[in-house]
């Protein structure tokens, strides 16, 4: 060929690496190495590449931040093939990669697989070389030699939607299909392991009708491998995977819990089974971390949703947003998130209110000015470090329920997650629509809940930052008009001394909506105070003039005129009026 291609080689382990990096100097290959899935996108997105070599089921070492990414490869091979639909795909992988490919729903139609056990370094230089010369397909693939001199498949391309046996990962009998990669994001990830169709559509379905992701493997061997390539909160086990005349305890079930334990520690486990003694329930629970047991003979689906549900659920998060910054998890204060910038980008997602932030505005706002694409990796880190400090049992940091990513953006899933702006709103919200029925006494009370919540102004030591002055403004406002209504009630129960302190709060927050002037002067002059509540009008008259040389409205002066003439005024500011959102200027 004439023109030299551009490889991207994603890879981590130094046997194969040595092997990859031969191909440097073959001719017209020119070759980028990187380690880690999150380099892989952020090299992709520097330059182009003609292929990509993709491990899939990469060793955590210490260049991987806290051991993401490691079961990222399927997530990463989608994303690919998505955004950079150009790229030639070629997939290292086990023996059994191939029909975990082929079942999971989102992969790429067409990939070249290459067995790592088996394949040779000339061979793979053969493969490469083809590839690129025929434009992604492969024609003479070389032999193989596997350890006892068997012949072995060569590597492939294949469709991930050839329909396969009942028995495999695949669709299920009842035509069931397990969600995409990359998929329901935030929602829980079971792992169902179970050999009997019928189980396998049993539970899948209470798992699709709740909208899990959820993925079915029928056997040890297969769920080991899934395991390998994607993570799970929980894991429906069945200790028995068609097995028979054989003790429990021997069965691959309880092999592949022995695994689980041993590799997955933050996975969950849930064992379902319909030939377990009560002495090996007893032994499961004295020597596994097992979160829950259910007998297939006497099988309740609402308990086993119950488990699934309480297992799955996730710490309890509370954000303190006005007058500071605080997190709590389960109700204790969170001190260190991991990387000095995590908190600075968890504040920046709250801030959207579950709104999507993309990549480049989340690097512009966190490094105002530097190029996007020196940045991405740290990026990807610092939402990682944040993830694992709010939620420190993810089996991987994108596993996280509340800081999802989509695409090139991410998002902070509001669903039960505490904030207490988001609380204010609620309470302010609440508080109007009991006024509006007349329920006064409610309706106050809502408004004293919100005085009693806000602390002060939004995020004060990002005042600054351009991205908290819409969310600050808003709830000043919000709360400006809650005051003022709350202060419009007392005055309507004639107690006019707790509704002029309630008018100063809110002239604190915000001294520059006139209707909040036009009440304090109705308070003073109906408690006798006729020189305060022209002093008042004075200082309005004082703050329009120097800072918009403007003078107040017709209504305030009016009022002005009635107290100095001590004409009968109302003593509740009149609501169909007056805008609540009037401010000066």
């Amino acid at each position: 060929m004439g023109q030299t291609q551009r490889i991207l080689i994603v890879e981590n382990r130094r046997e194969w690496r040595s092997i990859l990096d031969q191909l440097e100097h073959a001719p017209d290959m020119t070759l980028e190495a990187v380690q880690t899935y999150s380099e892989a996108l952020a090299a992709l997105e520097k330059q182009t590449f003609d292929l990509a070599i993709i491990d899939l089921t990469l060793r955590s070492t210490e260049h991987d931040y806290d051991n993401d990414g490691t079961h990222d490869g399927l997530q990463v091979l989608a994303e690919l093939a998505q955004r950079f639909p150009s790229i030639e795909l070629v997939i290292i992988g086990e023996d059994l990669s191939r029909d975990t490919l082929r079942n999971t729903p989102g992969i790429p139609d067409a990939l070249t697989l290459i067995s790592r056990p088996t394949w040779t370094q000339d061979a793979l230089k053969d493969t490469l070389q083809q590839i690129i010369s025929t434009n992604g397909q492969p024609t003479d693939m070389p032999s193989m030699k596997t350890p006892d001199e068997e012949p072995h498949f060569p590597p492939e391309t294949f469709s991930v939607t050839t329909r396969l046996p009942i028995h495999t990962t695949g669709p299920l009998r009842s035509g069931l299909r397990p969600p995409g990669v990359g998929s329901r994001p935030g929602r829980p990830r079971i792992l169902i392991v179970e050999d009997q169709p019928a189980w396998q559509d049993q539970l899948a379905q209470m798992m699709e009708t709740d909208n899990y992701f959820w993925r079915v493997a029928p056997s040890q061997e297969q769920a080991m491998e899934r395991l390998k390539l994607e993570t799970f909160h929980v894991i429906l086990l069945d200790l028995m995977l068609g097995e028979t005349n054989i003790p429990v305890r021997e069965g691959k079930g309880w092999q592949l819990l022995d695994y689980v334990v041993a590799n997955c520690p933050k996975t969950k486990v849930i064992v379902i089974s319909g030939s377990t003694s009560s002495a090996d329930v007893a032994r499961l629970f004295m020597g596994y971390p097992i979160k829950g047991f259910i007998d297939k003979r006497a099988f309740n689906d609402m308990e086993l949703r119950n488990i699934v549900r309480e297992q799955s659920a996730g710490p309890s998060l509370r954000f303190v947003m006005m007058g500071d910054f605080r997190v709590l998890r389960d109700g204790k204060l969170i001190n260190e998130f991991g990387h000095d910038l995590a908190e600075k980008v968890i504040k920046i997602l709250l801030s959207r209110r579950g709104e999507t932030v993309s990549v480049n505005e989340l690097i512009e706002f966190v490094w105002p000015g530097s190029d996007p694409k020196e940045k991405y990796t740290l990026l990807g880190a610092i939402i990682n470090a944040a993830r694992n400090a709010l939620e420190p049992d993810l089996p991987r940091p994108s596993d996280s329920k509340f800081m999802i990513r989509s695409g090139s953006n991410y998002q902070f899933n509001m669903i039960n997650v505490e904030v207490d702006a988001e609380q204010l709103r609620q309470y302010v919200s609440e508080g109007r629509q009991y006024e509006r029925r007349g329920e006064l006494d409610q309706a106050l009370r809502n408004y004293k809940a919100a005085r009693e919540l806000y602390k002060g102004d939004y995020l004060p030591l990002d005042r600054l930052a351009r991205w908290t002055m819409q969310e600050r403004s808003a709830l000043q406002t919000l709360f400006t008009e809650a005051l003022n209504r709350m202060a419009d009630i007392y005055a309507e129960m004639n107690d006019l001394k707790t509704a002029v302190e309630v008018a100063l709060q809110a002239q604190q927050i915000d001294a520059y909506v006139e209707s909040t002037y036009r009440r304090l002067m109705r308070y003073h002059s109906c408690l006798g105070s006729k020189d305060k509540a022209l002093a008042v009008y004075r200082r309005l008259v004082i703050l329009f003039s120097e800072f918009f040389n403007e003078d107040p409205s017709a209504e305030s002066t009016q009022l002005f005129h009635d107290i100095e003439q001590d004409k009968p005024i109302s003593c509740v500011e009149d609501k169909a009026a007056t805008s609540e959102h009037t401010t000066i200027g």
